[in-house]
C-alpha cells in the first residue's frame, strides 16, 4: 500500500501509473485519507465539449480539452493576461496554431496538454474553466472538480471503463460502442463520454478504487 497521508475530505490525492486508476479511501473520524494511482493515456484526436458555463477540469498530460464559448468575435486568454486566439470577422490570431484550435461557435480546443496550460481560462473577458493538468507521478485533485480518463489504443466495437473499489468485485461503469452510443452502467447523471475520454464529473470519495479501459 502507498504511504498513507492525511488530508481534508475537500482533496484526492492520485498517483499515475500506466494503464489504470487505482485509489484507496481511508475514513478516520472526519478526516479522508485518498491515494489514487493514476495512468498517463491518450486516444485518438476526437473533440469533445464542456457544457457549464464554468468547469473544474483535472485533465492528464498530453490529452486535450475543448472549452465552450459562443459568439461571432472572441478573445481566449490565459490567466487573463496571455492571449490564445482572437476573431473578428474573418480575421483571426493564433499564438500557436499546433496547440489552439478554434471553433466555428467559438469553443477553444486546447491540444496536446502541459504542466504550462494548467489555470484559468477566460472567453471575452468572462472566466470559462480552471485547468489542472495532471503530470508527474503524483498529484493531487480537489474533490467536487471533473475528472477525464481517457482510453489508449484502437477498439473493435466497444470501449469499457471498469471500477474496482477496495475490497469489491471490479464492476462496469460505463460502455461506449463504436458507434457511439453511450452506456452509463453505474452514477449515470455524473458519468459521461467528453474529450474522447470519460468524464466523472463532481468527484466524491465514493469515486475511489480502480478504473481499467477495455
Amino acid at each position: 500500500k502507498p504511504q498513507q497521508q492525511l488530508f481534508s475530505p475537500a482533496f484526492i490525492i492520485l498517483k499515475m501509473l500506466s494503464f489504470m486508476i487505482v485509489c484507496f479511501i481511508w475514513l478516520i473520524h472526519s478526516d479522508v485519507i485518498y491515494s489514487i494511482e493514476n495512468t498517463t493515456v491518450s486516444g485518438q484526436r476526437r473533440f469533445g465539449y464542456v457544457n457549464s458555463s464554468v468547469t473544474q477540469l483535472s485533465v492528464p498530460e498530453d490529452h486535450h480539452v475543448c472549452l465552450p464559448c459562443q459568439g461571432p468575435d472572441v478573445i481566449w486568454t490565459h490567466q487573463n493576461t496571455k492571449v490564445l486566439v482572437t476573431r473578428r470577422g474573418s480575421y483571426q490570431t493564433y499564438q500557436d496554431r499546433r496547440r489552439y484550435i478554434l471553433l466555428m461557435d467559438g469553443s477553444l480546443c486546447l491540444l496536446k496538454l502541459d504542466d504550462s496550460d494548467g489555470g484559468e481560462y477566460q472567453c471575452n473577458q468572462q472566466l470559462v474553466a480552471e485547468l489542472q493538468v495532471l503530470t508527474g507521478n503524483d498529484f493531487q485533485v480537489s474533490a467536487g472538480w471533473t475528472l477525464l480518463l481517457p482510453c489508449r489504443g484502437p477498439f473493435k466495437t466497444k470501449q469499457r471503463w471498469f471500477r474496482q473499489r477496495e475490497r469489491e468485485k471490479k464492476e462496469v461503469i460505463f460502455t461506449r460502442f463504436r458507434n457511439g452510443t453511450e452506456k452509463p452502467e453505474r452514477d449515470g447523471d455524473r458519468l459521461s463520454f467528453r474529450n474522447n475520454a470519460l468524464q466523472i464529473r463532481d468527484l466524491q470519495p465514493e469515486d475511489a478504487g480502480e478504473y481499467q479501459c477495455n
